[in-house]
């Protein structure tokens, strides 16, 4: 007899966290509070591990994003009206418009 593929791996016993059968019928209560326990302390760990990260991703975008407006306004400052910092217009001269 083949398994229902809608069926087949999935939790029964309703004790797996993520609803793919992990075993945890077989064990007694004890045993399944202590895996129980394990798993979510992972799950915190990980979580914990994943905002550090995105919170190091936001500040990383936030000073690229500080760096670029400061980029911007020393060319603003310098290369006004097609001149450069030293105030010289000529063709060598970049055109950043």
């Amino acid at each position: 007899m083949m398994a229902k593929p809608e069926v087949a791996g999935r939790c029964g016993c309703g004790r797996s966290p993520t609803g793919v059968c992990c075993g945890w019928h077989a064990l007694n209560e004890e045993a399944y509070q202590a895996k129980l326990s394990e798993f979510n302390a992972q799950l915190k760990q990980t979580r914990a591990f994943d905002q550090d990260e995105s919170d190091e991703i936001e500040r990383e975008k936030s000073i690229n994003e500080e760096l670029e407006s400061y980029r911007q306004q020393a060319m603003d400052l310098w290369f006004d009206n097609g001149g450069s910092c030293t105030g010289a217009k000529g063709p060598g001269t970049p055109n950043i418009n």
